[in-house]
């Protein structure tokens, strides 16, 4: 029996693409499913900032399923197999909250600093000897650790899947970035009268699915960095992987324009080089590789310069930088640490409690949800447990990193490093892991990195 050299091609391509896009082994459907639904939901109704609602309750339905799917089929026991670091981090983040709303006796909630007026206020109502937890408000600090359970779904869901699955659901994150973009160009062409979801102030802008323009340029340059992973692996012509990441950059560098965001523009061009260095780097110096790079860059800007007022917009507001609130928001906040260090005021106090203490001269009729740098915000609502979880999280991250030489970190991996990079730079101007579609982001490229099971390309 002879077989053409057509169908062996055909065989070939179909074998290629089932491993590309991870049909060849799916090891745990149902948690594969349940997965991708669970990102797909984050995604779609987790783009703002975590207020009870439908779409809070929508998430939560979809993550409690997905907690119960992962651990029947068998995520703890890949979760004890990470490192003791990680494991302490990990929990850490999910029993903090808890042991701030534990009530506290009143000689110990006494001396804790900066509850002078809401002792004021008990003692008015005779309260001020009752026991009283570490949090302001633990019914706040109660919803935030609810809305920590989604990302923990995810990470745990992870765990237990097959690199091929890992793959399949990066994919999706691909597709569910592109639906965005697209959604997002009707709104920015329609002046945001077309597919308004969250009636956000930044409505006019390449919006997607997200309420706050910054979001959505740091979930632009989550998926670019993605894509040039998938890129990369489908091809191992160097010169054709090169030009389609050009091609593949330049249109998410298009949509990030279009967001109008400083901070969406500048991490989608970092994500474009850090992906590509991942992918060819191999110990050598290749500086005409990195010439060839920082000419794209030139090129891109010069390209978009011919697009008129979107661009000009976007490159004023980067010469705005010393106008921006942000600096008076940050000054605030640095007194406000100090008043309740090192205890903190309690997970989800921030708006409150800042309101408590802004001057008169800075009140406007819009409020203040967020210090705009999370990690500020952590160490204003946490106090010493905040920057404990901070240290851990910098020691057990830079282990993995320094586990295998640069040389060897490629595919998801690379790319989970990547956007972690993206994340933790964003979080220095803004709060993207405060939405749960960047906070699902976040704890998948976290079980990349941390999972004890090696992930290919």
């Amino acid at each position: 029996m002879t077989i053409s050299s057509d169908s062996l091609r055909g065989q070939r391509r179909s074998n290629a693409g089932a491993e590309l896009f991870g049909w060849q082994q799916v090891e745990s459907p149902l948690l594969l499913a349940m997965t991708v639904t669970t990102m797909a939901i984050l995604v779609l109704f987790g783009g703002a900032p975590n207020v009870p609602g439908w779409r809070i309750s929508l998430i939560s339905l979809f993550s409690a399923a997905l907690i119960v799917t992962a651990l029947t089929s068998g995520s703890w026991a890949e979760f004890a197999k990470l490192g003791r670091l990680q494991k302490i981090l990990l929990l850490c983040f999910l029993f903090l909250p808890l042991i701030q709303i534990i009530p506290l006796p009143p000689a110990i909630w006494h001396s804790l600093p900066g509850r002078e007026t809401e002792y004021a206020i008990f003692a008015l109502v005779g309260a001020e000897n009752q026991w009283h937890s570490l949090s302001l408000d633990p019914t706040e600090t109660l919803f935030v650790w609810t809305m920590l359970l989604p990302a923990a779904a995810v990470f745990l869901a992870i765990l237990k899947l097959s690199s091929e699955e890992i793959r399949f659901i990066s994919l999706s994150i691909m597709a569910l970035a592109l639906l965005s973009i697209l959604i997002g160009l009707l709104q920015f062409s329609s002046n945001g009268d077309t597919f308004n979801f969250y009636d956000s102030a930044h409505k006019r802008f390449l919006l997607g699915f997200f309420a706050n323009r910054n979001h959505q340029g740091l979930f632009i340059a989550s998926a670019l960095a993605f894509s040039i992973n998938m890129i990369f692996r489908a091809s191992s012509n160097k010169t054709l992987s090169l030009t389609l990441c050009g091609i593949t950059t330049f249109f998410c560098i298009g949509a990030a324009i279009a967001t109008t965001s400083r901070a969406g523009l500048s991490l989608t061009i970092l994500a474009a080089i850090f992906s590509v260095l991942l992918n060819i780097w191999n110990g050598k110096k290749r500086w005409h590789i990195i010439v060839a790079l920082a000419i794209i860059c030139i090129l891109f800007v010069s390209a978009f310069q011919s697009i008129g007022n979107v661009f000009e917009n976007v490159v004023d507001r980067y010469s705005s930088v010393d106008d921006d609130s942000r600096w008076d928001v940050w000054s605030q906040s640095a007194e406000i640490i100090l008043n309740y260090f090192p205890w903190g005021s309690g997970l989800g106090t921030f708006v409150p409690i800042y309101q408590k203490f802004e001057p008169l001269e800075m009140v406007m009729p819009t409020y203040i949800n967020h210090v705009h740098n999370d990690y500020y915000e952590l160490i204003l609502e946490t106090g010493l447990g905040g920057i404990a979880i901070l240290a851990l999280f910098a020691t057990t991250l830079l282990q993995a990193f320094t586990r295998s030489p640069i040389t060897q970190i490629s595919g998801i991996k690379a790319a989970s490093f990547v956007v972690i990079l993206l994340i933790l730079l964003h979080s220095v101007v803004d709060y993207p892991l405060r939405t749960q579609s960047m906070a699902g982001i976040f704890a998948f490229c976290l079980a990349v990195i941390f999972r004890p099971r090696k992930v290919p390309g």
